[in-house]
Order: structure tokens, then sequence, then C-alpha cells
């Protein structure tokens, strides 16, 4: 499996700080994630400053006539480069998709035409042509969503910390710091941690992930990760189609996001699953973020209790996998309003009654527990629960 170069670089760059992009003995570009004055926007934008020096070691200059030098980006986007940084190189702004590797045969056509074309004593600096990507090639993590979970646990109480500091900070169970360093990454660019240098600390929107984790908010965390990309246009994606057969999943993500590697690019839709976003049936992976009013899911009710009933009796086995599929809600929303409803009386045409059960039949799990402990657990979908009883039928009108 390989990569981009721009993706490589940008890794690099938020792995270490600086990097250097260097010829032989020549530097050509240097590549900052900090500076002084660097603006919230500049942050959630994940702004990189580039600076550019000329192959044979001299310091570009603007060019004196020809007034500012080419946009960086296409069409809307578009924005004039910077000016000349405090050392004398040329500061570019930049963005994520603006990285591009320096190309030899460009440079030296850049450097012919600046020597034909430049004032006395000036040089023409001609940037290469910028391509726009996604920052997101390789950032899916590989670490599960409860061990980022406890990871910004860790640093929650920690306060201002190192990553070696949080890993050892976790309880529940450990990883590598190595491992760790992309969820941080990404916890970092959704906006839960904040870095300088190589310090993390969490922000006050770690207090809304506290509160949906203990509540069983599930919703409401599937929105802050969403700030996630490769976690939103998935997300999208499944919306857009439906269900994904499981074959189709590693290639939609690479589609999406760029090369990743595939076992990361095989867990990322469990993180919608284990939120409640997503489900699974046999080799299929359907969406279920939707949440249907409650007349359309009492609706819904009636059709797939019409469905699989037989003589006015059905399974909640095969009862609550259908009402799923009608509604495109998962099994733990699709229980929790069905539980509603029979406690509120909403459905007086159907009858609930508890029985003793056997083993319970689960599929998939959603995530509980706390920041610190953060697990996930089985959801059972061959009963219903009036209370602690378990109701594995139901009676209905027969049709």
């Amino acid at each position: 499996m390989g990569a981009p170069l721009r993706a490589v670089a940008w890794e690099l760059a938020h792995a270490f700080g600086s990097i250097r992009l260097v010829q032989g003995k020549t530097e050509l570009a240097t590549l900052e994630c900090y500076w002084p004055g660097k603006t919230p926007a500049e942050w959630a934008s994940e702004t990189l400053l580039c600076a550019f020096t000329s192959r044979d070691g001299a310091i570009p200059a603007l060019d004196g006539e020809g007034g500012t030098l080419p946009a960086i980006g296409t069409g809307d986007d578009a924005r004039p480069v910077d000016q000349p940084s405090a050392n004398g190189d040329l500061a570019v702004s930049m963005g994520p998709q603006d990285i591009v590797a320096p190309s030899t045969e460009r440079d030296q056509e850049t450097k012919a035409e600046a020597q034909a074309a430049k004032p006395a004593g000036k040089q023409v600096v001609r940037l290469p042509q910028i391509k726009r990507f996604l920052p997101i090639t390789t950032a899916i993590p590989r670490a599960s969503l409860p061990q980022m979970l406890r990871l910004l646990g860790s640093a929650r109480r920690l306060g201002p910390s190192t990553a070696e500091g949080i890993v050892a900070g976790m309880q529940g169970g450990t990883i590598s710091v190595d491992k760790a360093r992309r969820p941080l990454e990404i916890l970092r660019r959704i906006r839960l941690l904040h870095q300088t240098e190589d310090t993390y600390r969490p922000t006050s929107d770690v207090e809304l992930v506290d509160a949906a984790l203990r509540t069983s908010d599930l919703d409401s965390l599937s929105s802050i990760l969403g700030r996630f990309d490769p976690y939103r246009l998935f997300l999208e994606a499944l919306r857009s189609r439906g269900q994904l057969k499981r074959a189709e999943v590693v290639p939609l993500i690479h589609d999406l996001v760029g090369t990743a590697g595939i076992a990361e690019s095989e867990r990322l839709p469990h993180f919608h699953i284990i939120l409640g976003q997503a489900w699974t049936t046999g080799d299929s992976i359907l969406d279920g973020s939707q949440r249907a009013t409650d007349r359309d899911a009492t609706d819904a009710f009636e059709d797939a209790f019409r469905e699989v009933a037989s003589v006015g009796i059905a399974r909640v086995l095969d009862l609550l996998p259908r009402f799923c599929e009608l509604t495109r809600t998962s099994p733990w929303a699709a229980k929790r309003q069905i539980e509603r409803f029979v406690a509120a009386r909403v459905l007086p045409e159907y009858s609930f009654q508890p029985a003793a059960g056997t083993k319970p039949v689960t599929r998939n799990e959603t995530i509980t527990g706390t920041l610190d402990d953060a697990a996930t657990e089985p959801v059972v979908i061959d009963r219903l629960y009036l209370g602690e009883r378990p109701v594995f039928t139901v009676e209905g009108p027969s049709r």
C-alpha cells in the first residue's frame, strides 16, 4: 500500500511539528504546524506555514514589477500568498489541500523565466500548480472508539499533559504511545483536545462528551464525532445508499478519503455501529441514523407487525429488525422508542406480556460507561423490556 507524498508530508508535519523537504543538501521547503500568532481559524482549518527556498540557496523575493503573486487554490477558495516572512523566505499559509512537492522540471522552467524577466537585483517567484486534496488519507484511527474515549478521559483528569502521560494515565487498559498518537490527533482535529507543541489539554467540549456518554445520548456523541471527516463522509454515503455490502466498504472509504489501510478502513464503520447510527444484518451494513417521529414510528410498527405476524402473534426477534428496516433506525434506537411507547400505552391494540426466556440473541454493540471506563455492550434484539421483565412476543390484530 502506498500514499501520496503530500499526505505523508502532512502526517509527518503533525507528528513532529515541523519538517524540511530537501534534495541532496539543498533545503526546498519547511512545513510548520506552529508559529506565533496562529489564529483560531487557522487552527480550525489545520493550516500549515510553508516556507519555500529556491534551489540555489538564495532567498526568493517578490517581483518588483509584477504585483501580487499567484493565488493559492482555485475558484472561490483562491487567496493570494502572504508577504515574505521575517527571515526573507516566502511564507505561504497553506491548508492541507494545498501541499504539493516541488517539481524539478518546473523549477528549472521557473528559474529560466525568472532570469529572463526579472528586474535587476530581483527574483521572480512562481509557485508550482496547487492541487487540492482531503487531508485525511491516513488519518483513520488504529485504536477503537472506547480507547479514544479513555484517552480523552485521561487527558480530562490530568489536565495539560504529553502523549506519554495521557497513555500512562488511562484506566481500563492501555495502548502504546505510538498507537495513541493518531487518536490523539483526531481528538485535536474535532476540537476535544488543544495541542501546544508536545502538550495536550482538554477543551470545554469534553464536558459535552462526558454528559452524552453518561446519559447514553449516542446521537449527540455521533454529532460531535461528525467533526471528523472520514466518519462524517462515510455516514453521509451510508445515508444516501441506505445499505452497503461489507465488500463495498473498503473501496468506498478509499474513494471518500483516499488511500488508507485495509484494517483501519474496515474498522471505521464500527464507530457508526457502536454509536447507534448503523447496524448489520447478514453481510450488509444498514443506515440506522434516522429518527422517526412518534406518528411515523407507530405506523411503521403496525406495518412491520402485519408483515411478520402469524395468527396475530409476532416474535420480537422478527418484528424489531423489520421495524428498523422500515424506519432506517438502529436496533439500539428502535428499542428505546418502542419501549417508551409500551410504557406510555401508545400502542393500545397490542399486548406485550412478559415471559421467561432463554439466552439473549444479540446483534452489534453500543458504547457505554464513562470517559474513564468506556466500553461496549451487546444490543439484545429478541426481547423488549417492561421495567426488568422481558417481552418476547407481541399480540395484535389478526388481519
